[in-house]
């Protein structure tokens, strides 16, 4: 599984239990770690829990900053204060399963969701965290049992289509996947993760084209989305469209600045370009990437003869 369905570290909001003061403290934090401003979000929740030490929400949010940075005990402490304070709060307790996984604490993390499913057993979210965390300790029968139990509690759920769809995947069940993930993208076709596997899928299926059409939804659905600009290289690569492939790689090495593949493949696009319009800027530009990616990955022998290669044939133009 590519990426473990952990979602959703702060749910819509119930009612508030703190005073006004601290009420209108916590939903500033939480549009400001929506929108992942962190510090700003720390410095909302903190100042409600000044207001009200007891507020279980302000801890929740500020656990959900914590995480936001991979402070796993930080989170958790605030986790575990929030459902201290209110038990029945089973957002909070798929919180704390969210962050004990991700610590690398399967078995607490388990009963961490257990917990929340118990109080909400429509909880979808919870159950597909639960199902992550089982296929994550090797058991994929028990995952896929849990995420169809997700989908026949909730039908219209695209979140559960996509894992059972990832689960299909790894069968190389590809058709199987693929309906599942259509189906997915029908009731949300602005989640850039369902475009992203269709891809995935759809080139596993050697549907090159459509493939391409896909990363491409990918991108606009998520801008910022790394990984959907490098596939939507890759398979512009295998096309032969130089043009779209390194837009494409440019793109994915500013938002993975330190991704050695990006900047490889973006120098191999630009060899690529080269190899047809002959232009100087062009095979420089290609140069400079390959370089990058070697400084960020040394250990590259065929992209090391590609620059050499690169090197030789700059020196050997005219001027």
């Amino acid at each position: 599984m590519p990426r473990a369905l952990l979602i959703l570290l702060l749910a819509a909001s119930p009612a508030f239990g703190g005073p006004a003061d601290a009420g209108d403290l916590y939903r500033a934090g939480k549009d400001l770690l929506d929108a992942g401003e962190l510090d700003g979000a720390r410095e909302k929740f903190e100042a409600a829990l000044r207001q009200d030490p007891g507020f279980f929400l302000a801890h929740h949010g500020l656990g959900g900053v914590f995480a936001a940075r991979h402070d796993y005990e930080a989170a958790e402490r605030r986790f575990r204060e929030a459902v201290r304070l209110k038990p029945d709060f089973p957002e909070g307790h798929n919180s704390l399963g969210v962050v004990l996984a991700a610590a690398g604490r399967p078995v607490e993390a388990v009963a961490a969701f257990g917990r929340a499913i118990a109080l909400r057993p429509e909880y979808t979210n919870a159950r597909l965290n639960l199902a992550g965390t089982q296929l994550s300790g090797g058991r994929p029968d028990l995952a896929e049992a849990t995420a169809r139990e997700a989908l026949a509690r909730d039908a219209k759920s695209g979140d559960a289509r996509y894992f059972l769809a990832r689960l299909a995947a790894t069968r190389k069940e590809h058709a199987e996947a693929l309906r599942l993930l259509d189906e997915a993208i029908a009731l949300d076709g602005s989640n850039a993760s369902f475009h992203l596997a269709r891809g995935e899928t759809l080139l596993a299926l050697s549907r090159e084209e459509e493939a391409a059409g896909a990363f491409r939804r990918a991108t606009e659905a998520d801008p910022r989305n790394g990984q959907a600009f490098f596939r939507l290289g890759v398979v512009s690569t295998r096309l032969a469209r130089w043009e779209a492939a390194v837009a494409a790689f440019a793109r994915a090495e500013e938002l993975l600045p330190q991704s050695a593949a990006a900047s490889g493949n973006l120098g191999l696009a630009l060899l690529g370009r080269y190899a047809e319009a002959k232009e100087r800027a062009t095979l420089e530009a290609a140069i400079g990437a390959l370089e990058r990616s070697l400084a960020r990955k040394p250990a590259q022998p065929d992209l090391a003869e590609k620059l050499s290669e690169a090197r030789k044939a700059l020196a050997a133009l005219p001027g």
